[in-house]
């Protein structure tokens, strides 16, 4: 009897590291609190403003990845349980060659006719 392929039977050591290093999901209340505690004071903004002009100049010159976006709830795909027009877009991107994946999830509501 054959086990079923999962997404990394073709390279066994991915599970290994996947397992050894599991994703650090960090959540929203502690990114809140990290920020505000930073836009306290100027040094913190600073820091801020820094990490942002970074990461466009990475992605100016080409040193990020940014997959391509998922939208849930949009034509084709079928309505959410929020309604017709409520979608749900996932972006995802990391610099090369670092360990930090960021992914930004946003719910909205779409203001176009959403068929029938």
């Amino acid at each position: 009897k054959m086990d079923a392929p999962s997404l990394t039977s073709y390279d066994p050591s991915l599970s290994r590291a996947a397992l050894s290093s599991p994703p650090e999901l960090i959540s929203f209340h502690t990114i809140e609190s990290a920020l505000s505690n930073l836009l306290l004071s100027p040094s913190g903004t600073e820091l801020i403003l820094s990490s942002q002009a970074d990461a466009y100049r990475l992605s100016s010159s080409g040193a990020c990845a940014a997959l391509p976006i998922q939208t849930a709830g949009q034509i084709p795909q079928p309505p959410l349980r929020a309604g017709a027009g409520a979608q749900l877009c996932i972006k995802t991107g990391y610099a090369h060659g670092d360990a930090v994946l960021v992914s930004k999830v946003r719910t909205g509501h779409a203001r176009r006719p959403v068929g029938p």
